[in-house]
């Protein structure tokens, strides 16, 4: 929502430039977009709801979940091409392994509309930064939101020179936050329970 209503943006104007121009922020509607969701796992029947919620069609893949179980969602099944090329909007929510890897590189892009936002807030590794940088650079996509990045580190060293961070600076089609997708604190009190829980268990 941030990313299509360009929020962040409109508030760095609105507070740091003084300025007050709603028609410099003009942003798109989720409802009626197609959502397509990459993984449907626990968090990716999480967003398909949302999806719903918000009036969007949602489709979905996921190789390790048969096409019963993703309709019985009220989501269209489809495959890992028709996905890019039918979504608006592409939710990433697959596993970090061998097999997914760079899984969305350069000709998944060119596959996806051009009009098209991408989210990853999976594992950074499973995108070809260099790939999102270049579709980003030659408009193939609209722009992307991510909150995972290759070789991410808390002491932030991997972010100095680094490409995307630097065409962020400057493009406000590219929102980049510090993997706070579950950095809640009613997630991290949850957590907490469910260890202590599995502790005493074993005791």
């Amino acid at each position: 929502m941030s990313l299509v209503r360009a929020i962040p943006y409109a508030h760095h104007d609105v507070v740091f430039m003084k300025h007050w121009n709603r028609d410099a922020w003009k942003g798109y509607e989720l409802k009626d977009k197609k959502l397509g969701i990459l993984g449907f796992g626990r968090l990716g029947k999480i967003v398909a709801e949302y999806g719903t919620a918000f009036g969007m069609e949602v489709l979905a893949n996921d190789p390790n979940v048969d096409f019963e179980t993703i309709s019985s969602r009220n989501v269209t099944p489809v495959s890992f091409d028709e996905l890019f090329k039918n979504s608006d909007i592409l939710s990433i929510h697959i596993p970090l392994n061998e097999g997914t890897t760079k899984l969305i590189g350069a000709d998944e892009f060119k596959l996806m509309k051009p009009i098209a936002y991408l989210i990853n807030t999976s594992r950074g590794e499973v995108l070809d930064e260099a790939a999102l940088l270049k579709a980003l650079e030659n408009k193939q996509i609209a722009g992307a939101g991510i909150d995972v990045m290759t070789n991410e580190h808390a002491n932030g060293e991997f972010l100095k020179n680094n490409p995307l961070i630097e065409y962020a600076g400057k493009h406000a089609n590219l929102l980049i936050v510090p993997h706070i997708g579950g950095a809640t604190y009613d997630s991290m009190a949850k957590t907490e329970i469910f260890i202590a829980n599995k502790v005493r268990q074993l005791v």
